[in-house]
């Protein structure tokens, strides 16, 4: 690996570490006061048994129940997820029986935290955009800049920074306005990561966390001041002068090693690393890396260990550890398959776009009373000349000329409706010409991100693979380069497994796929189950045929459609399954239509999976027991093709309970 790639890594882990920590200061606010990160352990738990108290004295009638559920969610986001969702479902409750306005306000809120700690951004913004709304009704100023500046931080973490700066401005003007100094320096702390994100302009981001810092320190938050240090040093190394981010970057880790309990700690000492990197120094970045491990260990912070690891391959490759970079990687690679599920950037560019709908449709509402008052006066007008030039047209040319004025004014009237009506007509083509043309983009976007994401693990795999490979030859263990070798040849299968589906699904909707359909009997089914059996022994799978129909009835489809759906079927089955488990393949027939049923015993679907099943890029909660790769096209492909052969497919599964996928074909003579 270069030098160059190395620091450009480094630089990018650190950032996302810093700025993700950071984000959590912001999110999670208190109703009745402030609570600083400097506050110790001890007087968290403390608040939260006082508030524990007051809750039990309140009854279900009284607003202040609300709010204090409210602020016992707020706070148990940092340490008990589950336990604030279920205070921030009660709160919502409580609301729905009461209608207190700002009581539903504040529950919206307290529910977009969770989703926030949960990493689930869209859902997350849902809420907060419909507490925005609330606030704004409301004029709850206090309220309305905090959720400002949250819905903002949706906006950085999925690369909208044009919405994300709208959204501190507007959170920023209401601080000052109100003297709130808190607020004031954490929104010009987080516009600093627009400039220096979006804008590149790394000087005024530089200037901007200068300014949070003095300000954070006036009001005493010595961890927010030491987190904007560390953030300046991030800005250093991102401007390629790694000895003064060096410097920024220990300044930050004095102050951490003396805050309790401090999880910064973790991203301080990553940054350390970073930069000593950038200097060539790995030998010496390698004790800053262990800690940060052990450190991250304490707080089972799973998606900063993915960076660390990450970073501590890098850090072994540079230092010619290819072995040890090896291991690294595989459990950089493992964490991230259990945290990350989906990317959900679309679904929150939907939830804004909605707001701002909303928002438009407010005004456009406003605008046509206003019009529909207009016009009640141009027509009163009207009338009113109509009744004066008839009566005229009446006493000098009598009825003749009063006919001729009611002639020209309908045809007139005519012209007008007439213009209208094209104009309408246009004006719908071009709306459903944008809403298409927008569509095509959004699933090009989505299908060069898929593309260049799972692609990416398998080239670096074999990339890693390819110096173990160089080494060991040159110590003569060819043993060992077998090894890699059968590493390699996994890694390039996946690639032209994930290459295949991207070009089926691309020739499905560009109509290039011509099906012939004809009668096949259950021998078709039969081979493909059988070649499935070597898999199935490899992980002590029990592979089951039953077929439960005459020879006489017949499946009615595409020979290749019919295999490529076959073939996905079973391919899940045994790569959900779990070791020693069961994969049975039924075939029966009813209603003049034959049936062909894939159970499996793996874990099964959840409500949630189930809603997005047969989607594009699907990624479900359920992962491969054998370390298996997936894309999430093969059950899209499985319904296009499905629905094409006049055929159905659904699923039916109970949680925990495995899953059964059911296809179901005309028979000959229905056909």
């Amino acid at each position: 690996m270069s030098n160059a790639l190395s620091r450009l890594y480094c630089c990018k882990a650190s950032s996302l570490l810093v700025w993700q920590a950071f984000f959590m200061f912001l999110f999670i606010p208190s109703f009745s006061q402030t609570i600083t990160r400097t506050e110790p352990p001890s007087l968290t738990n403390a608040r939260l048994d006082s508030l524990e108290r007051v809750l039990k004295t309140l009854s279900a009638l009284d607003t202040n129940r609300i709010l204090t559920l409210c602020e016992l969610a707020t706070e148990y986001n940092l340490i008990a997820s589950a336990k604030a969702r279920d205070y921030a479902l009660q709160a919502q409750m409580l609301v729905q029986n009461l209608g207190f306005e700002k009581g539903e306000a504040r529950a919206l809120l307290a529910m977009g935290g969770y989703y926030w700690s949960q990493n689930l951004y869209d859902t997350s913004l849902e809420y907060l955009v419909q507490a925005a709304g609330r606030f704004e009704k409301l004029n709850a100023k206090p309220e309305l800049m905090r959720v400002y500046t949250q819905i903002g931080n949706v906006h950085i973490r999925t690369g909208r920074y044009e919405k994300a700066m709208e959204y501190y401005t507007l959170s920023l003007s209401i601080a000052r306005e109100t003297n709130n100094v808190e607020r004031i320096a954490t929104n010009i702390s987080m516009q600093a990561q627009v400039y220096r994100k979006h804008f590149k302009d790394y000087d005024r981001a530089i200037w901007n966390l200068q300014e949070g810092m003095r300000l954070f320190r006036s009001i005493g938050d010595i961890r927010r001041v030491s987190s904007n240090t560390n953030i300046i040093g991030t800005v250093y190394d991102d401007k390629g002068e790694p000895a003064t981010a060096l410097k920024y970057h220990l300044q930050a880790l004095e102050m951490e090693r003396q805050i309790p309990a401090s999880l910064h700690i973790v991203e301080t000492l990553t940054d350390v690393s970073t930069s000593l990197n950038a200097l060539h120094r790995y030998s010496e970045s390698l004790p800053y890396l262990a800690e940060a491990i052990e450190q991250s260990e304490k707080g089972n912070a799973r998606h900063i260990k993915i960076y660390l690891y990450s970073n501590l391959a890098e850090t072994y490759a540079a230092l010619g550890r290819f072995q040890d970079a090896y291991r690294a990687r595989s459990i950089a690679a493992d964490l991230k398959d259990t945290v990350f599920a989906k990317d959900r950037a679309d679904a929150i560019a939907e939830t804004q776009a909605r707001y701002d709908l909303d928002q438009k449709d407010k005004a456009l509402r406003l605008g046509q009373v206003e019009l529909a008052h207009e016009r009640f006066l141009r027509n009163t007008a009207i009338a009113g000349s109509i009744l004066f030039i008839g009566i005229a047209a009446w006493m000098w040319l009598l009825f003749r000329g009063k006919q001729r004025a009611e002639a020209a004014l309908q045809e007139k009237q005519r012209i007008i409706e007439e213009q209208s009506s094209n104009i309408q007509h246009v004006n719908t083509a071009l709306h459903q010409q944008n809403i298409e043309l927008q569509q095509l983009n959004n699933e090009k976007n989505e299908f060069l991100g898929i593309a260049v994401h799972d692609l990416k693990n398998p080239l670096s795999a074999i990339y890693l693979t390819s110096e173990l490979v160089q080494q060991s030859l040159r110590q003569n263990k060819l043993e060992k380069v077998q090894e890699y070798m059968d590493g390699v040849r996994a890694s390039t299968n996946q690639m032209l497994a994930i290459i295949g589906n991207l070009l089926d699904i691309n020739r499905l909707e560009q109509g290039g796929w011509k099906f012939i359909l004809q009668a096949l009997d259950t021998e078709v089914l039969s081979l493909l189950v059988e070649s499935y059996q070597l898999r199935a022994d490899a992980k002590k799978i029990t592979l089951t045929f039953e077929c439960h129909i005459q020879p006489e009835e017949r499946i009615v489809a595409d020979y290749t459609a019919f295999q490529h759906v076959i073939d996905n079927l079973l391919s899940n089955a045994v790569k959900y399954t779990p070791l020693g488990g069961s994969v049975v393949v039924r075939v029966t027939s009813q209603n003049e239509r034959i049936q062909i049923a894939v159970r499996d015993s793996g874990q099964g679907l959840t409500e949630q999976d189930k809603q997005f099943l047969f989607g594009k890029f699907a990624r479900l909660s359920a992962h491969p027991t054998g370390g298996e790769s997936s894309t999430g096209l093969g059950l899209s492909i499985v319904k296009k093709l499905v629905e094409s052969m006049n055929a159905c497919v659904w699923c039916e599964s109970e949680y925990g309970k495995g899953a059964t996928f059911v296809v179901e074909f005309p028979m000959k003579e229905n056909f």
